[in-house]
């Protein structure tokens, strides 16, 4: 069998968040999450800095063996699957729900004065699983103009919180995008 989770590591090397996104049985995927949450990390690196990482983790057992693969660059969107939608670890796409994702409470990033200042502007935009209550999960950078607006997008959409996304009267995750523009 087998088990797929996502996680998120901070540039600290701590595991932040993560969200099982396939198995064939849910005792594998138990047994998984177990696992990593023992587990120690580096950080990712870019440019030779700590950055945050968003990746899957691949558990296959065969055999009464445990063996894992790490995907780099991972992206929620592979993820998203209409064709099996009562799997609990459904990822729906949004023009397949009954009700769209609304939002219960977004924050706005900060913009500090001092960055305004300095002429730093630009847009970022993030990636992010809404799971079946509502909450934001494994927010990623798809893009962005400078680090320091997506360090300030991660921190403001991870505590948005929304009326959970429903399908077939059932309420299931999906994944969304948000753009951020900062400027004067």
């Amino acid at each position: 069998g087998h088990a797929q989770v996502l996680i998120n590591v901070n540039p600290g090397g701590e595991l932040v968040d993560w969200y099982v996104v396939g198995y064939s049985r849910p005792e594998f995927a138990e047994a998984a999450v177990t696992a990593i949450r023992k587990w120690r990390f580096d950080p990712g690196r870019l440019n030779g800095e700590a950055i945050s990482v968003t990746t899957e983790v691949l558990f296959r057992y065969e055999g009464g063996r445990v063996m894992f693969a790490q995907t780099a660059g991972t992206t929620i969107s592979a993820f998203v699957d209409d064709r099996e939608p009562n799997r609990d670890f459904h990822i729906a796409s949004l023009h397949n729900l009954d009700r769209l994702p609304v939002p219960r409470f977004n924050k706005k990033p900060s913009y500090p004065e001092s960055l305004e200042k300095a002429g730093v502007t630009g847009h970022v935009l993030i990636e992010f699983i809404i799971d079946s209550e509502g909450r934001v999960r494994l927010p990623t950078v798809v893009s962005a103009d400078h680090v320091e607006l997506a360090s300030l997008a991660i921190v403001a959409i991870k505590e948005w919180t929304f009326y959970p996304p429903v399908r077939e009267g059932a309420h299931v995750a999906t994944r969304a995008q948000q753009r951020f523009n900062f400027g004067p």
